[in-house]
């Protein structure tokens, strides 16, 4: 497999615009493979009546109004999406109450950008109230084609935007994403309608479309993990995409949506090629923590087993001559008294565990850190940091007794540092399996301590494991977010469906994953 043109640079520099500012962003340059030539660097952005055609050494991509209708793979020749007539648009301006109001089209205008004067093109998409500015221009570094969009209205409840991408041809190709479950739509595929959100199901944020030569990759570099959504719509052997990125919580009151790009680029080979690229800009934003001494274990772990509280040292003693213990990880799914985020071992639970380790088995318990107890005692005085949805309600639509609880919360942290701790003060197991670390919501009460969810949970696992150097974490699935602190992640499909997805391909190598 080789990528064509200055695609072997993927992921290297970018220069972006937040509420008309410019600032830079400098990511490692990261050569994957080098093709044989170098391909010249012949971008050109052109105007045509109402379509832009961006034009790089490795992509083609035309634009009608404000969305992507056409998209060519220069490196393979392949036609990835062909425009078929005129249809309602699918960039618009989100609100509050699930409405999608389109937007007005304002010509687009090729300029300068920058002291480098980097070819762009411009045009401002209006409703009654909100304008939306989109910059589209190439990295030259890269061959990305780069779209950049953020928007204002002069009335509240402004929710998010949604880029459109239409066409997408099911008869030369297929879609992947990156979500816990390795989701694929293809020409076979039964659905009319799927949607992802990020950073829960949809891991990283990324997509690929694959075709038989070669494919595209379709990404952002947001390094604020903003909250977005990837919605799909079947259209007979036609895929529609919108690209959502949401405004800061709460909605209600919002008037404005921040800058995001997303980026496009072409590639030759499978869908490993951008994969590879994109986990190295993920080393680079997202630096993994190394193991410390006490979690190299890990990597010599060859099954998961799970074991009954009521198991006794004679049931271990007979695992032991089936597995070697010293490459099988127990998992405890049922353990403790009380109420998380306080909880204790009981006797014999305390004492399973010890028998384990004298016969050499690793041992992992199942906790909960992004919810608490509905009978916790603490939670009166940190009611306040319960997490509510964008527009004010439960986000999961109520899970009875579970509350789900802001990481940006220092106190809620700290509560359940302590309740770990005290639950572990005698015996303790080697791993953690974090249930609900993928789960976070844009919550309504907006920052908290001046952070956004998404830090905020990315502070809760790394509290956690500063506070457990010798344990090992894991996740019920897993994300970009989460991912530097995790070694070990349950996947919910099949082990074969899970080693061709695109999920195992970014984030495989550096764990070990058992399930379902």
């Amino acid at each position: 497999m080789e990528i064509g043109g200055l695609l072997g640079a993927l992921y290297s520099t970018a220069a972006h615009a937040v509420a008309g500012c410019r600032r830079r962003v400098r990511a490692a340059a990261v050569l994957i493979i080098a093709t044989a030539a170098s391909a010249t660097c012949d971008a050109d952005i052109a105007v045509a009546g109402d379509r832009l055609t961006i034009r790089t050494s490795n992509i083609r991509v035309v634009m009608r109004g404000g969305e992507i209708v056409e998209i060519t793979n220069r490196v393979t020749g392949e036609h990835v999406a062909t425009g078929q007539g005129r249809i309602a648009p699918l960039t618009a301006a989100l609100r509050v109450g699930d409405r999608a109001t389109g937007l007005r089209y304002d010509g687009w205008r090729t300029a300068h950008e920058d002291e480098a004067r980097r070819q762009a093109a411009q045009t401002v998409l209006r409703d009654g109230s909100t304008t939306v500015w989109l910059n589209v221009s190439v990295d030259e570094e890269t061959q990305d084609v780069v779209i950049a969009s953020w928007g204002e209205s002069l009335d509240a409840g402004l929710r998010g935007l949604q880029l459109g991408i239409r066409n997408l041809d099911l008869t030369r190709g297929r879609l992947m994403v990156p979500t816990h479950d390795g989701y694929e739509h293809s020409l076979a595929s039964k659905e009319q309608a799927r949607s992802f959100s990020y950073p829960r199901e949809w891991t990283a944020q990324m997509l690929v479309w694959q075709a038989p030569e070669g494919g595209v990759v379709i990404y952002s570099r947001d390094d604020e993990s903003r909250f977005k959504a990837l919605s799909l719509t079947r259209r007979s052997e036609r895929l529609d995409l919108a690209l959502q990125t949401e405004a800061e919580a709460p909605w209600a009151k919002q008037t404005s949506v921040p800058h995001v790009e997303w980026r496009l680029n072409a590639y030759k080979g499978d869908w490993r090629v951008p994969a590879q690229g994109y986990r190295a800009l993920l080393a680079h934003l997202r630096p993994r923590s190394a193991p410390t001494e006490a979690q190299l274990w890990v990597g010599q772990i060859q099954s998961v087993v799970t074991v009954s509280a009521a198991s006794s040292k004679g049931d271990l003693e007979l695992l032991a001559g089936k597995r070697p213990p010293a490459r099988t990880l127990l998992y405890l799914p049922s353990w403790g008294v009380g109420s998380a985020p306080d909880r204790r071992l009981t006797d014999r639970e305390a004492a399973l565990i010890g028998e384990a380790h004298d016969l050499g088995f690793y041992v992992m318990l199942p906790v909960r850190v992004a919810h608490a107890h509905a009978d916790w005692n603490g939670l009166g005085p940190l009611s306040q940091y319960r997490v509510r949805g964008a527009t004010g309600g439960d986000p999961k639509n109520g899970e009875g007794e579970w509350i789900p609880m802001s990481g940006c919360a220092s106190r809620w942290r700290a509560s359940v540092v302590r309740g770990l701790r005290e639950a572990f003060m005698g015996a303790a197991p080697d791993a953690l399996l974090l249930l609900d670390a993928c789960d976070v919501w844009n919550d309504n009460a907006g920052r908290v301590e001046g952070r956004t969810p998404t830090e905020g949970q990315t502070m809760l696992v790394r509290d956690v494991q500063r506070a457990f150097p010798n344990m090992a974490l894991a996740s019920n699935g897993i994300n970009e977010l989460i991912w530097p602190n995790i070694r070990i992640a349950r996947r919910p499909i099949e082990e074969e469906r899970h080693a061709s997805s695109l999920t195992a391909a970014l984030f495989g190598q550096t764990l070990l994953w058992f399930g379902p």
